[in-house]
């Protein structure tokens, strides 16, 4: 099994140019491959999330990060949300933080009108890119877990958070480059295939999934539908 690095954009461009036969990069300058980089990570990211969410899972609350403060009487919680927020799992709620966390309910719509507000939140909904609860009159913290936003890539120096992808990245990345100057034969050659033997990014694909797929069937979700189906449209793959 190779090792797990961080790598970033510039370990991308390195590979991409050498398989572009430009090491130098005379021709396919950092600027002008990285339009390509971020093809080749829309890609990938679409292909990782036909399969897990485990690249694209975070929790907004303790003990990963700060709670999210809920003033009494609140309905939206737009305003407080993670701004690389792309779905909401689940929420979770406590009224001080020396209590356990008690979990909300989803629902497709909230109440149309409530008389009287209770004492706790109970349910929630997610329309229309808002986020509401059915208020309650006591201040109290949330705890969000939910899908994020595949950070954008426009430097060098950004990482990609993802594991053993750079030859995935690279392959793709040259064969978006390929492509745009109309040299179909050495894309299809970058792209590869999947047969026996695999080549090019179709091959390095195939290893990052396997690896995720060996993960994912050690979760006890497995064969459970997460969300609602909805999640990567963003990167232009049709909703289940």
């Amino acid at each position: 099994m190779p090792a797990v690095t961080v790598h970033d954009v510039g370990d991308v461009i390195e590979s991409a140019a050498a398989k572009l036969n430009d090491t130098q990069q005379a021709i396919w300058t950092d600027a002008r491959l990285m339009p390509h980089v971020k093809a080749a990570v829309n890609w990938l990211a679409s292909q990782i999330a036909n399969i897990s969410t485990q690249y694209f899972e975070k929790v907004a609350g303790q003990p990963y990060s700060s709670d999210i403060v809920y003033a009494g009487g609140t309905v939206d919680l737009t305003l407080s949300l993670p701004a690389d927020l792309y779905e909401p799992e689940s929420l979770e709620y406590r009224l001080t933080a020396a209590e356990e966390w008690s979990p909300m309910e989803r629902t497709s719509a909230l109440p149309s009108q409530v008389t009287s507000q209770p004492g706790v939140l109970t349910t929630w909904e997610w329309s229309g890119r808002t986020l509401r609860v059915n208020p309650c009159t006591a201040n109290a913290l949330i705890r969000l877990r939910y899908l994020a936003l595949m950070p954008d890539v426009d430097d060098v120096g950004n990482p990609i958070p993802i594991d053993n992808c750079v030859q995935a990245l690279a392959f793709a990345t040259a064969a978006n480059a390929y492509a745009a100057r109309g040299q179909a034969t050495q894309a299809a050659a970058m792209w590869g295939k999947e047969g026996d033997p695999p080549s090019g990014a179709c091959m390095y694909l195939g290893l990052v999934l396997g690896i995720i797929v060996k993960n994912e069937q050690l979760l006890p979700r497995r064969a459970a539908p997460f969300s609602s189906g909805t999640f990567g449209s963003q990167y232009g793959w049709p909703r289940p």
